[in-house]
């Protein structure tokens, strides 16, 4: 009975995995559907140059990568690449927000920290996702 109730860990989390994918694709597709050109301006004011440029290589890294991290292919480095993409745009903009996603209204970063760490997760397990 023991065994039946038992998940390898890789098979645990193809789940999260396939889950955290979908969402960050949808995180992409929303960059163009709110206009690249005002994500772009968002980069420029962080001082970043060529705001538009880099708007839509994190975008299309989102939508290309996040299809590709959902069938597991290339998980672990997309993994990694999700997990400090999240780690800045938290810092830039959810941490002054507050804690919670209904405190002040919108923005915490407990749903940003949780993606955070479901990527590390997947990106450091023991699995066979290259």
């Amino acid at each position: 009975m023991a065994s039946f109730l038992t998940i390898r860990s890789e098979s645990a989390l193809v789940p999260i995995r396939v889950l955290i994918g979908g969402i960050i694709v949808s995180h992409g597709v929303t960059h163009f559907s709110n206009g690249i050109a005002s994500f772009g301006e968002f980069f420029l004011s962080k001082g970043i140059s060529h705001g538009v440029m880099v708007a839509w290589i994190v975008s299309i890294i989102e939508i290309v990568g996040g299809i590709s991290f959902v069938f597991g292919k290339f998980a672990k480095p997309l993994g990694l690449y999700f997990f400090f993409e999240l780690l800045l745009g938290s810092y830039w903009i959810h941490w002054q927000s507050g804690k919670f996603i209904v405190e002040a209204g919108k923005n915490g970063i407990e749903y940003s920290i949780l993606l955070i760490v479901s990527f590390l997760v997947v990106a450091l397990s023991k699995s066979s996702w290259k």
